[in-house]
């Protein structure tokens, strides 16, 4: 930080530069979050509660099916479950992985704030949220352009 002073630039992490990168929380701000009786509630990003967006599903010819998700909240382990909330229905959760270029590097966790990939899900797909049963905490949909 004092790098950055002595030049007379400000400081890169400070809110007020284009270099920050955004905030979970300023990400759960731009949607919709209902929980299961449809009621519009708030998450925060530290809360514990888990919040999954499922944000592309594509085909691996190594692993087959690869969903790729961002943790909104709480924290997501490898080899466990989930609830799609999306689609009302449990979902096992294989291997976690971290992706960097075309390595997939296996990951015990991911939490709020990271992105990673698991493959062959069953039922997830593009847009899909997970959460915890008991929450049942569900994103608005994603919404696509019409194509031109």
């Amino acid at each position: 930080m004092l790098a950055w002073k002595a030049w007379g630039q400000p400081d890169p992490a400070s809110d007020d530069t284009p270099l920050r990168p955004p905030r979970v929380e300023d990400y759960l701000a731009r949607f919709d979050l209902t929980d299961k009786s449809g009621k519009v509630v708030s998450v925060d990003a530290g809360s514990g509660q888990l919040l999954v967006r499922v944000f592309k599903t594509a085909a691996d010819p190594f692993v087959g099916r690869l969903t790729y998700l961002r943790v909104l909240s709480g924290t997501l382990k490898s080899q466990g479950g989930t609830f799609n909330a999306t689609k009302g229905e449990d979902e096992r959760i294989g291997q976690l992985l971290y992706l960097h270029g075309k390595e997939q590097e296996p990951a015990a966790e991911l939490r709020a704030g990271e992105i990673g990939a698991v493959a062959k899900l069953g039922v997830t797909e593009t847009g899909d949220t997970l959460s915890s049963r008991e929450a049942g905490l569900r994103l608005s949909e994603i919404e696509f352009p019409e194509p031109t």
